[in-house]
C-alpha cells in the first residue's frame, strides 16, 4: 500500500501510538533504574547507620576495657571476662536474630574461624587497604543464592585497641591470643553487613508499577489531548477543504468555507480558498458568456451557409439544366449534320476516283472538301 494515499488523521494516530510505546519504555526504564538506586541509597544509609553502630559498640568496650578487666580475672589469674571482640560478636549475633541481617566482623587473620572472610568480603578489605581513605564497599550480590544487599565499613586501630593488637608482634595479650603488631589507623577489619532485598525489591517493584500506572495515565492523557487537538485544528479543516474542493469538481463554484477556522494558518487557508473559488465562478460565467456569443456567431454562419447552400443548388440545377440542353442540341446537331457530310464525303473520294481534276482549283476544292 502506497504511504502517501494513508489519511492524515491515521498518520497522526500511529505517531502517536509509537510514541506512546517508546515513552513507555523509557519511563519503565527510567523508573526502575532511579527506584533501584533509590532503593540503594535507602540501603546504603541503614547499612552506614548500622556500621556506626556496631562500631560505637566496639568503641565502648574499647573504652571501658580497663573497667571490665578489674572484675575480669579469675581467682587463678586467668582472664574470663568481656572484651571489644567477644562483645561485638556477640550483639552482632543478637541483632541478626532479631531483624534477619547478618552481622559479622571479619579480617585476613581472624583469631576466631567464624570472621574469616568470604570473597566479597575479601575484595572490600583489600580495597579499604589499597585506599585508606575508602570509607565503604557495598554492591548488591548473591548470598546463599539470595539477592542481597551487601556493606562493609573499615574498623580502623585506635589507641585503645593496641593493648591486644599493637606491639610487639607475637606476643600473647590477655585473651591468651598472640599479638597481631598493628599501629594506629592500621585497617584491623570490617564490619560485614548483609541485608536480605526481598521486602526492598517487592517495594521496588510496587513502586515501580504505580509510577508507571501513573505515567500511563497522565501520557495516555496527553496523547489523547494532542490527537483531539490536531483533529480539530488541522483534520477537520482539512477535511471541510477537501470537501469543498469535491464540491468544485461537480461543477457547484457558489461553494463557501464559512465561519472562523481553527488558527491563523486554517483561516488564512480558508480565506484564499473562498478567493479562489469566487474567481473560478467569474471565469466560468466569462467563459458561458462567451460560448453563449460564439454559439450566436456560428448559428449565424450556419444560417448564411445555408442560404448559400440553397442558392448553390439552384445555380447548379440551372447549370444541370443547361448541360443537358447543350447535350441534347449536339446530338440532333450531330445527327442532322452526319448524312449530308457523309454524302459530300463519299461524293469527293468518288470524284477523286474518277479522274484527275481538270485544273489546278478544282483539286484543290477537292483536297479542301
Amino acid at each position: 500500500m502506497n504511504v502517501n494515499n494513508i489519511k492524515l488523521k491515521t498518520k497522526f494516530a500511529v505517531l502517536i501510538v509509537v510514541l506512546f510505546v517508546i515513552a513507555l519504555i523509557g519511563s519503565v526504564a527510567w523508573t526502575s533504574y532511579a527506584q533501584r538506586e533509590q532503593t540503594i541509597n535507602e540501603l546504603r544509609e541503614k547499612g552506614l547507620v548500622l556500621s556506626q553502630q556496631m562500631s560505637a559498640v566496639w568503641d565502648f568496650m574499647s573504652a571501658n576495657q580497663d573497667r571490665f578487666e578489674a572484675t575480669a580475672f579469675a581467682e587463678n589469674g586467668s582472664y574470663q571476662g568481656l572484651h571489644c571482640a567477644v562483645a561485638g560478636r556477640s550483639i552482632g549475633k543478637l541483632f541478626s536474630n532479631e531483624s534477619g541481617y547478618l552481622t559479622r566482623f571479619v579480617n585476613f587473620d581472624p583469631r576466631n574461624s567464624e570472621d574469616t572472610p568470604d570473597e566479597f568480603e575479601a575484595e572490600a578489605l583489600n580495597a579499604f587497604r589499597a585506599d585508606p581513605g575508602l570509607t565503604e564497599y557495598y554492591a548488591v550480590t548473591k548470598y546463599d543464592g539470595q539477592q542481597v544487599f551487601r556493606y562493609l565499613a573499615p574498623m580502623k586501630i585506635e589507641r585503645t585497641c593496641l593493648e591486644c593488637h599493637g606491639e610487639p608482634k607475637g606476643e600473647i595479650d590477655v585473651t591468651g591470643h598472640p599479638k597481631e603488631g598493628w599501629a594506629i589507623d592500621d585497617i584491623g577489619g570490617a564490619i560485614s553487613i548483609v541485608i536480605p532485598m526481598d521486602l526492598y525489591v517487592s517495594a521496588e517493584q510496587d513502586s515501580v508499577l504505580q509510577n508507571v500506572v501513573f505515567f500511563i495515565v497522565v501520557l495516555v492523557a496527553c496523547l489523547l489531548i494532542v490527537y483531539f487537538s490536531l483533529s480539530h485544528l488541522v483534520t477537520n479543516p482539512l477535511r471541510k477543504i477537501r470537501e469543498g474542493v469535491s464540491r468544485i469538481q461537480t461543477g457547484d463554484l457558489d461553494v463557501r468555507l464559512d465561519g472562523p477556522e481553527s488558527s491563523f494558518e486554517m483561516n488564512t487557508l480558508a480565506a484564499e480558498f473562498n478567493d479562489m473559488a469566487h474567481e473560478l465562478s467569474g471565469l466560468y460565467e466569462n467563459l458561458e458568456a462567451q460560448v453563449d456569443d460564439r454559439t450566436a456567431q456560428l448559428a449565424n454562419a450556419n444560417d448564411v451557409l445555408e442560404r448559400q447552400r440553397v442558392q448553390l443548388e439552384r445555380a447548379n440545377e440551372l447549370l444541370r439544366h443547361d448541360n443537358e440542353y447543350k447535350s441534347s442540341f449536339l446530338a440532333m446537331m450531330s445527327h442532322e449534320l452526319r448524312t449530308p457530310l457523309t454524302s459530300i464525303l463519299a461524293y469527293a473520294e468518288l470524284l477523286n476516283r474518277e479522274g484527275d481534276p481538270a485544273y489546278e482549283k478544282e483539286a484543290e476544292a477537292l483536297s479542301e472538301i
